[in-house]
């Protein structure tokens, strides 16, 4: 992904005048970094624990040099788009910014994904799908395993092809099941395998599960999970048993703790930052989910944007206890066009 904005401390320098009426992208309207910075730590805080207000959406625009957005819940909510999601990424285009779109979809590879987004209308490049199935298989790549046995579909499984490692099981054990008249039922396992890959998969079924424990109890195989999601947008009218649902399974039957790489881990974040040659604190997440995209900002030092068009509602923040709050909040991605009249920017014109 090529990052076409100065660096922050270069662009302090290179602001140019901004027309009548108009603030810069890079200046609140006071035009004092220092009182960006305050407001940014006032909203981290807490102590203007509000719904964002356009000067704050433009101090967040200050602050940060990349957006990685979620898609479910936050970009689309089954296979229609967000009102207004389209406009949002592509003003942040044109205003230079580095943009990820970083889902914990299991069943989606980064090519199936980025189908989806073109057929949706929506601009999307090479690098900038990234997702807990290809995490899966840089994960496993990485600890030079060969082989895996998946309980998941068929975005996990091309992922780990693509990556060099064999995948079994998957859809191949879809709709399968024991011979329960035999004496002693067993699963066959094959001693090529040493870890196993728990994703979300709407064919689940008993055999797949007892398979992933034998596996990881018999064959002491590494024990991975895509992400454990209890829920999820998979349809604009309700939501959707998650991935957690699979993990907690064979983490219950195997008494085992995976090893979780889609968020809130900080590996795809990493390649995100690699990506746009920045460091994480420049990086603003904007999700729909407190335990994931939100916890996946705090937990490693990003930047937060709440939207309220998936998982979370506006009440559930108001909750004593709830200790993962965002940066911000706000209804949905479409509200950050309130700031496109005030705006403008040296490398675009905003029409």
């Amino acid at each position: 992904v090529k990052h076409s904005r100065t660096p922050t401390a270069q662009r302090d320098c290179d602001r140019r005048a901004p027309e009548s009426g108009q603030l810069s992208v890079h200046a609140m309207a006071s035009s004092s970094s220092q009182a960006n910075d305050k407001m940014i730590n006032d909203l981290a805080v807490g102590q203007l624990w509000t719904k964002a207000s356009d000067q704050a959406l433009m101090a967040l625009l200050n602050t940060y040099d990349a957006f990685a957005f979620d898609l479910d819940g936050t970009i689309w909510k089954g296979n229609t788009l967000i009102p207004g999601a389209k406009e949002v990424l592509d003003l942040l285009r044109k205003l230079g910014y580095a943009l990820f779109f970083v889902t914990n979809n299991s069943t989606k590879s980064r090519a199936s994904v980025m189908k989806k987004m073109i057929g949706l209308g929506l601009i999307v490049k090479e690098g900038e799908v990234l997702g807990s199935s290809h995490a899966a298989a840089v994960f496993l790549k990485s600890h030079n395993i060969k082989k895996a046995y998946v309980v998941g579909e068929a975005g996990l499984v091309e992922e780990l092809d693509a990556a060099g490692i064999q995948a079994v099981g998957g859809p191949a054990d879809n709709g399968l099941s024991f011979d329960w008249k035999a004496e002693n039922p067993e699963v066959t396992l094959d001693p090529g395998v040493t870890a196993v890959v728990v994703g979300l998969d709407r064919d689940v079924n008993y055999l797949k599960i007892q398979t992933a424990m034998a596996y990881l109890v018999t064959q002491k195989a590494v024990f991975v999970a895509t992400n454990q999601d209890s829920r999820g947008n998979l349809a604009s009218t309700q939501e959707w048993a998650g991935a957690g649902t699979m993990v907690g399974a064979v983490a219950a039957c195997s008494e085992m703790e995976p090893f979780v790489v889609g968020k809130p881990n900080p590996l795809l974040m990493d390649i995100a930052c690699k990506a746009a040659g920045i460091s994480r604190n420049k990086l603003c997440v904007v999700g729909d989910r407190l335990d994931t995209d939100i916890a996946w900002a705090h937990n490693n030092g990003a930047g937060a944007l709440l939207v309220l068009t998936g998982c979370t509602t506006e009440q559930q923040l108001q909750v004593p206890g709830v200790v993962t709050k965002p940066l911000m909040y706000i209804d949905s991605v479409a509200d950050l066009l309130s700031i496109k009249s005030t705006v403008s920017d040296s490398y675009c014109c905003i029409s």
